[in-house]
């Protein structure tokens, strides 16, 4: 497969085919690479993906860039992003009522390599989610609570690093 490619139903990609720029839909890719490309309800084994995005029963709602993915996924609502991953990253879904009357809080915290950590798509060291924690909750409209809940999700990945 090449460059603005169509597949639909039940279509299997395997062993070391490269497709980008492409849409692929319900379907299983193996030992493929994907780059820029979407996947649609699709099972994705020992891939490595590349600037795709992912929508399906093995990852729903998921970014991945600049990484390598092996083994069994399903994630939702996480960005992955650098590294070589085994499994799926430590993600913390925080929501609810905000602070601010009327509004709702949805944010998305998760694992990343080298000591970061992602807050949706912003990755920064988790050192410096720790240090920023409170103020930048605040400002965002987060209770007290969540804000704990965010700030003890960051000393739990610092205090227990990604093993590669």
């Amino acid at each position: 497969m090449s460059c603005n490619s169509f597949c639909d139903k039940d279509s299997r990609i395997e062993q070391s085919k490269v497709f980008h720029s492409s849409l692929v839909q319900s379907s299983v890719t193996e030992g493929s690479v994907v780059v820029g490309s979407q996947l649609s309800r699709c099972l994705v084994i020992a891939s490595i993906i590349d600037g795709a995005i992912v929508d399906g029963p093995t990852l729903r709602d998921v970014v991945i860039e600049n990484c390598e993915l092996y083994g069994a996924w399903k994630l939702e609502n996480a960005f992955v992003s650098h590294g070589i991953w085994h499994r799926a990253p430590c993600s913390l879904i925080i929501s609810g009522e905000s602070a601010i009357e009327g509004y709702e809080v949805y944010a998305t915290l998760t694992e990343s390599t080298d000591g970061y950590a992602l807050i949706g798509s912003k990755r920064k060291p988790i050192s410096q989610w720790i240090r920023v924690g409170e103020h930048m909750g605040k400002r965002l409209g987060w209770k007290p609570e969540q804000v704990r809940q965010g700030i003890d999700f960051f000393v739990m990945l610092r205090d227990c690093p990604l093993q590669v």
